[in-house]
């Protein structure tokens, strides 16, 4: 579990464009998308990065949190084996900056993942992939608690998602239905820290999950085991 030290809250970008253009609620004016492109460095490289202005679910913008998933995957002594030759998902990848990374150093077998939208976050993180000379990965919409068909994973990372307190229960459903054996994972980074997320940690630890911290704002999951006696020998049972 995370101390209990004075955190920062993060900045959400809800409740900055009504959903009416005055108080009768009439239409909105047509909202225009815009972007912007810009160079950002991740464990020494240089990545060109397309993000929008607003998205519903602040699924636009490069999270502090990639950066701490990043080092701790890249930088000695780094945990990058841990990745190799393992089926990844990046949950809540947003522009897809992480997976593109990881990608770039080696890791095969990656698929991003975040809100079923109109189809522009899948869209942003495929110009982002080829901007920077990768061809595009598999990507997977899917709203928390919606019921996972994307198949399954031996390990899954995200970076700051635990920014909407209202949505734990959807996350938890879904990381259960994502990471349901001993040998499964899930690796988050929680940089952009606020007191209330700390209700997760405790969600995550009724439904059965062990917490370690890794060290830099980066967590790690895993099913607890439980331990029976059966017949004099000792037996390691899941707890689900």
């Amino acid at each position: 579990m995370p101390s209990d030290r004075d955190i920062d809250a993060p900045v959400s970008l809800m409740g900055l464009w009504p959903d009416s253009d005055d108080e009768e609620g009439t239409a909105t004016q047509e909202f225009s998308q815009e972007y912007s492109e810009q160079t950002i460095t991740v464990c020494g490289l240089p990545l060109l990065v397309r993000q929008f202005t607003f998205h519903s679910q602040n699924a636009n913008r490069v999270w502090p949190g990639t950066f701490n998933l990043a080092e701790h995957y890249l930088s000695p002594p780094s945990s990058l084996s841990l990745l190799q030759n393992k089926t990844i998902l990046e949950l809540g990848s947003a522009t897809g900056l992480l997976s593109l990374r990881l990608l770039l150093s080696g890791v095969k077998n990656i698929t991003t993942s975040d809100v079923v939208d109109s189809g522009e976050v899948e869209s942003n993180i495929s110009y982002n992939f080829r901007k920077n000379g990768v061809e595009p990965v598999r990507h997977v919409p899917h709203t928390w608690g919606s019921g996972w068909c994307g198949g399954e994973f031996e390990v899954v990372i995200a970076s700051d998602i635990l920014l909407y307190c209202g949505v734990y229960v959807e996350l938890v459903k879904t990381i259960k239905e994502l990471v349901k054996t001993e040998e499964g994972m899930f690796v988050m980074s929680w940089n952009r820290r606020m007191e209330e997320s700390k209700v997760f940690f405790r969600m995550m630890e009724e439904e059965g999950y062990t917490c370690e911290h890794l060290g830099k704002c980066v967590y790690k999951f895993q099913l607890k085991k439980l331990e029976k006696v059966v017949e004099g020998e000792h037996v390691s049972e899941l707890k689900s």
